[in-house]
């Protein structure tokens, strides 16, 4: 059971790495892409477009920081 779970984790962890540097390489495009899903026949949060780039910079910034690894005691 624990090779299972060391495996999953490392697998969604490396998910997480290479969906954020496809991020990381175009920042604006894919603060266009939440436009879209923020768009009324989507999700319907107009409120949250102007945060869109923001919201972008900080999702990249979290999934690259996955390569960084803090064990708490």
């Amino acid at each position: 059971m624990k090779y299972i779970t060391h495996l999953s984790r490392i697998l969604v962890g490396v998910l997480f790495i290479v969906s954020g540097f496809i991020k990381l390489n175009d920042p604006v495009g894919f603060s266009f892409k939440l436009e879209e899903y923020f768009s009324v026949g989507v999700l319907d949060l107009p409120v949250l477009m102007p945060f869109a780039l923001a919201i972008a910079f900080f999702v990249v910034v979290f999934e690259v920081g996955t390569l960084e690894t803090h064990r708490v005691t």
